[in-house]
């Protein structure tokens, strides 16, 4: 097993602005606090330690979260080293989702968890322990609750009546699809224990959040791995002081709207903040927050309060307040003695437009790393790209380009008329030039002549092709299966393809030893070659 780094550019997996990220571009400086580099992460070490949270509340809050769950060797010791001030996070998150989700979540943890041993190998007198947000208050629940395995789709089959944060969700129904997904795998035996993980979880806990905690640790919990819920009322006291801000003053639009600004000269935005960036969950499940006549009340007209009494209610209502993609960043890193976020290109982009936000509220903007995208292949497929003496990163093209490619590269060696046809151009414009020097009148008949015997030309190089691209076209089914393992019909490999099929196909500790070894060198896209 082995990685081979790939070309970002040419994946195609990037917008210009994240491509100019990767490329530590001087213009993007004032939008970040350090490059993910070694000079980097020592600034931010020493920058962390002027921005102390408040880590009593914080292991009190893990453990209690952990109660239902024995914590394991791994998680304990990281538990206890996170009472340390020496001791700082690297930090993942993602929206929970029946089955843990596409494999770009696995990769999301594998890279976060190669991380922080990294960084412990470059400052041995520090601890890093790789945390896994487990993003349970998000109310979409159209985003998580399918996924679709071998060309068939399966969906939890569940009524709600109100849009409420997901990880509130009872477990019912999840059965049922357990069930249904796990008679997939009943010939791998490799699978077995998945299987009754699998079950355990959507069993024996009653909601979401806890089910999925439940995975993640039992997955993950052996290599340090701390799985964080933000929907904990003592967590978020932590976030009042910057909620009473917000609901007053309405600064975080402002300051991510001047950001974008200067963004928005040479780069397409990720994100559009609201005037409040913040949710409530009351009678009508999770809205947003709007301000009415001095009034703070949800968009369907709940009332929490007046903000002249704010500081009476707010406190109490807090465990029911949430942020939105522009907040909940300043909350992760108002809790966490963090320095870096590992996530997607999309997440990266829009991390890009929340320096302002982070300055204005005082809290310390952490390290942008990007996940790693991986693809997994065999050798035997590495073999057959080679053999049409194609690149990995050609599998990336559409299919037309990708066509094209193969047949220019055939070992057959395709006939063009493409030359001649040049040829045949200059030769066109060197007559009508000589003929029109004695007599004008006769250039445009010589112009016509060429152009019919032009368009006599073409037809003939087209059908010549048409009978190379028969000849051709075994080697291109070919081509176009290996490239549908990575990309099919826009969707790559770790979006299309679930966490679950892989599972018993990877040995996920010999994955987190050669990511460790070989991070820097992996670059940010790669083939995993087994």
């Amino acid at each position: 097993m082995r990685f081979q780094p790939l070309d970002a550019e040419k994946s195609g997996l990037y917008s210009k602005l994240v491509l100019d990220y990767l490329a530590k571009k001087k213009e993007l400086e004032p939008f970040i606090s350090n490059w993910p580099t070694r000079e980097g992460f020592h600034k931010q070490i020493q920058e962390r330690a002027n921005f102390p949270v408040d880590r009593e509340n914080l292991v009190q809050a893990l453990r209690r979260q952990y109660s239902q769950l024995e914590p394991g060797t791994a998680v304990e010791a990281n538990l206890k080293r996170l009472e340390d001030p020496n001791t700082y996070t690297v930090t993942t998150g993602q929206q929970i989702h029946v089955f843990l989700g596409p494999m770009y979540v696995y990769w999301k943890i594998i890279s976060t968890i190669a991380l922080a041993r990294k960084l412990k190998q470059e400052f041995p007198e520090n601890h890093f322990v790789p945390v896994f947000w487990m993003a349970t208050e998000d109310h979409d629940f159209a985003e998580i609750d399918h996924l679709e395995l071998f060309k068939r789709s399966f969906k939890w089959g569940r009524n709600r009546s109100i849009p409420g944060p997901v990880g509130r969700l009872s477990t019912e129904g999840l059965p049922e699809l357990s069930e249904e997904i796990l008679a997939l795998f009943t010939r791998e035996e490799k699978f077995k224990k998945y299987e009754t993980l699998f079950q355990e979880a959507y069993t024996h806990f009653e909601n979401f959040a806890d089910a999925t905690r439940f995975l993640v640790h039992s997955l993950f919990g052996e290599y340090g791995l701390v799985v964080l819920d933000p929907d904990d009322e003592a967590l978020k006291k932590d976030l009042l002081p910057i909620v009473r801000d917000e609901l007053l003053f309405e600064k975080s639009k402002e300051r991510v709207e001047e950001t974008s600004e200067t963004l928005a000269k040479t780069y397409s935005l990720q994100i559009h903040p609201r005037e409040i960036n913040l949710f409530y969950v009351g009678g009508a499940g999770r809205e947003r927050l709007v301000k009415n006549e001095g009034r703070i009340e949800t968009l369907s007209g709940e009332i929490l309060g007046d903000t002249a009494t704010l500081d009476s209610w707010l406190p109490k209502k807090m465990k029911d307040i949430s942020t939105n993609v522009v907040l909940r960043p300043v909350y992760q890193e108002c809790i966490l003695p963090n320095l870096a976020y590992i996530g997607g290109p999309g997440e990266t982009a829009y991390w890009l437009q929340l320096k302002g936000v982070f300055d204005h509220y005082s809290v310390l903007f952490p390290i942008l790393e990007n996940r790693k995208s991986i693809f997994i292949i065999g050798e035997k497929i590495k073999a057959g790209i080679e053999k049409f003496k194609l690149q990995v990163e050609d599998l990336f093209l559409d299919e037309d380009d990708l066509r094209q490619k193969v047949m220019e590269r055939s070992d057959d060696g395709l006939v063009s008329l493409k030359e001649e046809l040049g040829e045949w151009e200059l030769l066109k414009d060197k007559m009508i030039k000589k003929a029109a020097a004695i007599n004008p009148a006769q250039a445009r008949p010589i112009a016509e002549i060429f152009n019919q015997n032009e368009k006599i030309i073409r037809k003939i190089e087209k059908e010549i092709f048409t009978l190379q691209e028969a000849g051709l076209e075994k080697g291109l089914e070919k081509v176009f299966k290996i490239k549908a393992l990575i990309k099919e019909k826009g969707f790559t490999q770790e979006r299309d393809q679930y966490l679950i099929q892989y599972l018993f196909q990877l040995d996920t500790s010999v994955v987190i030893d050669l990511l460790t070894m070989n991070y820097d060198e992996c670059g940010p896209v790669a083939l995993l070659i087994e």
